[in-house]
C-alpha cells in the first residue's frame, strides 16, 4: 500500500515510501492507510480506532516501541486499575494509530541527517517493528501489582475483622 512522500517541516528531508514500509513492518496493510489519512491532515490528529491498543493498551505502545507512552499508560493501570486501564484504553484506542505515526515520522526524520542513504532502510527496520520484551516486562508488572493490591486490600479486611 503506498504511503505518499511527505516532509515533516519546511526545509526537512522527505521520508520514503519505503521507509515507513521498513520501519512499520508486517502490519503495513493496516498502518499504511491510517498514515495516508494523517499525511492528507498535514500530520495533523485524526480519530481513528486500534482495538488491539484499546484492550492492551500499555502493551500494544511497548510492543510498537513507544516507550514513554507505555510507561503512562502503564502506572496509569498500576496506580489506578479499573479506572486507570478504561482511561488509557480509550486514548490509546482513539489516539494510539496518530500517536504511532508521530513516533514513526520523528524516528525516520531522524534518519535523515544521521544515517547514509544506504543503510536507512535496515536503520529504519531496527529502529521500527515491534518488541515482545518490554511487553512481557510490562505484563510481569500488572501481574505483581495486582497481588500487591489484593495483599494490601486482604491485609485491611482482616485488620478491620
Amino acid at each position: 500500500m503506498p504511503i505518499s512522500q511527505q516532509s515533516v517541516s519546511p526545509g526537512s528531508a522527505a521520508i520514503s515510501d519505503e521507509q515507513y514500509a521498513a520501519f512499520i513492518g508486517d502490519n503495513l496493510p493496516y498502518y499504511a492507510p491510517r498514515f495516508d489519512q494523517f499525511k492528507l491532515l498535514g500530520g495533523n490528529f485524526s480519530v481513528s480506532w486500534n482495538w488491539a491498543a484499546f484492550f492492551f493498551p500499555q502493551l500494544w505502545l511497548f510492543f510498537r516501541k513507544m516507550y514513554l507512552f507505555g510507561v503512562i499508560a502503564l502506572l496509569a493501570t498500576v496506580v489506578f486499575p479499573l479506572i486507570g486501564w478504561l482511561a488509557a484504553g480509550i486514548a490509546v484506542g482513539v489516539a494510539g494509530n496518530h500517536w504511532y505515526y508521530w513516533h514513526a515520522t520523528k524516528k525516520l526524520q531522524s534518519l535523515q541527517f544521521t544515517t547514509a542513504e544506504e543503510n536507512r532502510l535496515a536503520a529504519a527496520r531496527l529502529m521500527g517493528g515491534t518488541s515482545w520484551l518490554i511487553p512481557g516486562i510490562a505484563i510481569a508488572i500488572d501481574v505483581l501489582s495486582i497481588l500487591v493490591i489484593r495483599a494490601i486490600f486482604a491485609g485491611l479486611f482482616h485488620a478491620f475483622h
